[in-house]
């Protein structure tokens, strides 16, 4: 008998602070995560989206002028299999808007809404979060220490439901008629 819980989420909250290297040269950073972290009782497979991300200033681009808004991708270095890149560079699952406010700067995080779902692999030990520019290159912190704090969503998939689809959406080409 299924009940509401069956597919209740996991949710982690990461800081700059507790990451292996908690001062990067680049906004750049990876965690280790004990399996205390997630329920062991979930499938192999998770769908992997941010729900929330908070940050301080990134160090603007040079050749931008002040007036210019900057917009940042966020980008999660782990291998998805339906996810896939034109840059190879990991996947893009929300960004960040910098926007000047007379003298001030602003930040509005982007995120997907839920519309991206990449589908990893469930209770990752290590996560890879990097924010970059539009083509992808790596940014630099506009101060030392970098605080940054994201929370990212792991829903996973029933087991019976993703063997199901995917013997349903598997094309028998190589098998004989």
């Amino acid at each position: 008998m299924s009940n509401h819980l069956d597919n209740l989420p996991d949710f982690i909250t990461l800081f700059t602070n507790d990451a292996i290297n908690p001062e990067p040269p680049n906004v750049d950073f990876t965690w280790n995560l004990p399996d205390s972290y997630y329920s062991n009782q979930r499938s192999s497979s998770a769908y992997v989206s941010i729900v929330d991300s908070f940050t301080e200033q990134l160090e603007r681009d040079a050749v931008a002028p002040a007036t210019n808004d900057q917009s940042y991708l966020i980008v999660l270095y782990d291998g998805a299999t339906n996810y896939h890149s034109t840059k190879n560079e990991g996947i893009v699952l929300g960004g960040f808007r910098l926007q000047p406010k007379g003298t001030e700067l602003s930040y509005s995080f982007n995120k997907t809404g839920g519309m991206l779902q990449a589908l990893i692999a469930a209770r990752p030990r290590t996560l890879r979060l990097a924010i970059t520019d539009m083509d992808a290159v790596l940014v630099r912190p506009a101060a030392v220490p970098f605080r940054w704090v994201i929370t990212l969503r792991f829903d996973y998939l029933n087991q019976e439901a993703q063997a199901a689809g995917m013997l349903s959406s598997f094309t028998n080409n190589l098998l004989p008629k």
